[in-house]
């Protein structure tokens, strides 16, 4: 008699990701034989569809860093995959299709929404979140596709997402739930065997691993801390993590906090500590102002560069495409240098942007046609650009000064107050050019350098550059830039920093500070601001280590690398030496992993955060019309999976 068994499939990790995972495996069901039973596991010890960071039984305090028009969970005709596309609505057109299934609303623009997309919305109930909290329909109503949207409202988008894929599943697919964390995932007789923190044990044909962020071990910086500061009540120091995951219970009202990290880890911090606790930013007629509860801390910031992620500005709509003109048309011959290769054509995207659009604003700070401004930018090297452009430009506030945009904090000050006074200067400015949306020659210039973040991961995804340049200064002060200028709050959050700053509740002890311990106490100083010494009890750290799978404290992955089924991510470097990047060595369609041997696993696959200092642009969320290597990467990788259980249920019948 033959026997016959179902193939199986493991995902560990459904938030977003996985839930693209799980709607690909629906979408690509042709590879196997109709009416094929299998197993899918779906293993998460958070909210199923929502994952821990967009979990919605969280404060709506928090926000997407993502506009609602420009986040999608489904494919579109962009995406460069094998699969097929399903057109589903993107968070803003969900959201326009929920109000008005719940309150009759906005039916004009519901109308405008691809029909293809409000069938896909019919096919499943709305997530119980929505009738549990209403103040999240509140804020759907008021949804526009530029809006930043509460995590809580992601997540909601998400858990429903993974109802339709799970009914787009066949009959024959049975899907278990699993409540709990993988501890473990080893190679039996060459089949995965994946440990669950349950004690339940699941024998599979294949396993996906999506597990977002990656613990680590502690830095040398961090250990030193800990020993200075564990077992003894004076200090409270919390650590590096995502702020949803950071424990603020700790942190005493009215007293002074050092804080470390001034990017979207920080502003999250901030909204915790003061409206979060009961604090109310008040519209003016001269902007917000604070009325602090009594509750907050006074937060002592600082950063490498001493001042806050940029806004983002105020477009009225979704963002104009980027002029990347040089750097979309390189085209690698070999291996690349980003100095020499992509660096200058960043630059000089940059400058072009910078003067095409004050060429629209200003045109007589112009001494010649502008086409011979454009010209003179690719006649010669960045060393002699700006005397290239002094006598056709001649004004120097007219000229795009890249220097004073990267390190804007570079001069002294006499005193704290004097840099309080000239931080409150620049966020007041920033927030000004951010309110003049296309109108503003700066941050064209610097959304050059946020938007050629994608271009680059993928140039140099792989094998694609050495690991001296990936390393690198120049490119990690791009990838630092970069995310500074492309990665910052919405215009409110830097507007709500402002007004905290003026209500005395935040104060910049100023860059590149340095941080000990003595005498019981933190004990922060900027170098560059006189008499800024700062002594306080607690210590936050608004900012995530960056992850690398050589010192990952994630059992998991530990684990598979202990065992030689996972390697570390190698480039060569110029000397011929291999060296270790931080990334995780897979496949490039499959995401299947490659062992210490060097072979592709048949059975095992990684994606998304931590593969993506080998993938490259495997953080931000995909975007729609836009080719987002998240829909490529689940794409690839469940059709891989499918193939191997078409495999194993062929193989069931011998």
């Amino acid at each position: 008699m033959p026997f016959s068994r179902p193939a199986s499939l493991c995902l560990v990790g459904v938030g977003p990701r996985g839930v693209s995972i799980v709607e690909r495996l629906a979408a690509n069901t042709a590879l196997l034989s109709p009416g094929e039973p299998w197993v899918l596991h779906l293993v998460d010890d958070a909210e199923l569809g929502a994952g821990r960071i967009w979990r919605t039984d969280q404060t709506l305090d928090l926000c997407m860093n993502t506009l609602a028009g420009a986040v999608t969970l489904f494919t579109d005709s962009f995406v460069t995959m094998s699969g097929p596309v399903v057109d589903g609505p993107n968070l803003y057109e969900w959201c326009l299709l929920a109000v008005n299934a719940l309150r009759g609303m906005r039916s004009d623009e519901v109308e405008q929404i691809a029909p293809v997309r409000r069938s896909v919305f019919g096919t499943v109930d709305l997530p119980p979140v929505l009738f549990e909290r209403p103040q999240l329909v509140d804020e759907m109503a008021l949804v526009r596709p530029e809006s930043h949207p509460s995590r809580v409202l992601y997540g909601a988008y998400s858990t429903w997402v993974l109802a339709y894929a799970l009914s787009a599943l066949p009959a024959e697919v049975t899907v278990l739930r699993h409540d709990a964390r993988a501890t473990s995932v080893r190679l039996v007789d060459g089949s995965p065997v994946v440990q669950l923190d349950s004690g339940q044990t699941l024998a599979v044909d294949d396993v996906i691993l999506s597990l977002g962020w990656l613990a680590r071990q502690n830095t040398a910086a961090d250990a030193e801390l800990a020993r200075l500061t564990t077992g003894d009540d004076r200090f409270v120091w919390v650590g590096p993590d995502s702020p949803i995951d950071q424990d603020l219970s700790a942190v005493p009202a009215g007293e002074s906090v050092i804080v470390r990290g001034l990017g979207m880890g920080f502003f999250d911090t901030m909204m915790l500590l003061t409206q979060g606790r009961g604090g109310r930013f008040v519209p003016g007629s001269d902007g917000l102002s604070y009325e602090p509860s009594g509750r907050e801390p006074v937060l002592h910031v600082t950063s490498r560069r001493g001042v806050p992620f940029r806004a983002k500005s105020l477009y009225g709509a979704l963002p104009p495409a980027a002029q990347l003109s040089r750097l979309l048309a390189f085209r690698a011959s070999a291996v690349i240098d980003f100095d020499s290769d992509l660096w200058p054509r960043i630059v000089l995207d940059a400058h072009e942007a910078w003067y095409r659009t004050l060429h629209q604003l200003r045109p007589e700070a112009f001494r010649v046609p502008l086409d011979v401004v454009i010209s003179a930018l690719d006649a010669g090297t960045l060393d002699t650009l700006d005397g290239r452009l002094t006598a056709l430009v001649p004004v120097s506030t007219d000229r795009f000064d890249l220097a004073v945009a990267m390190n804007p904090a570079s001069a002294s000050f006499d005193s704290p107050a004097a840099f309080d006074t000239w931080v409150a200067d620049y966020l007041s400015a920033d927030l000004h050019e951010s309110g003049l949306g296309v109108a503003s020659e700066l941050k064209a210039a610097l959304w050059v350098f946020g938007s050629a973040r994608k271009t680059v991961s993928k140039l140099l995804a792989f094998d694609g550059t050495t690991a001296d340049s990936f390393a690198g200064r120049a490119h990690r002060d791009f990838l630092a830039f970069g995310g500074m200028v492309g990665s910052g709050p919405p215009a409110f959050r830097s507007a709500q920093l402002l007004a905290l700053a003026q209500a005395g509740i935040v104060h910049f002890i100023g860059p590149g500070s340095t941080l000990r311990v003595s005498a019981g106490a933190f004990v922060a100083q900027s170098p560059r601001v006189h008499g800024s010494e700062v002594r306080a009890h607690v210590l936050i750290d608004a900012w995530m280590h960056s992850h690398d799978v050589t010192v990952t404290n994630d059992p998991v992955i530990a684990g598979l690398s202990a065992s030689g089924v996972l390697r570390a991510h190698h480039r060569i470097s110029r000397a011929g030496i291999d060296v270790a990047d931080g990334g995780v060595d897979i496949e490039q369609i499959t995401s299947r992993l490659i062992d210490a041997e060097g072979v592709a696993s048949r059975n095992v696959h990684l994606v998304g955060i931590p593969v993506s200092d080998t993938r490259g642009d495997t953080v931000i969320s995909p975007m729609p019309r836009a080719d987002a290597t998240f829909l490529r990467e689940t794409d690839g990788v469940a059709r891989a999976a499918l193939q191997t259980l078409a495999a194993v249920a062929v193989r069931s019948y011998v």
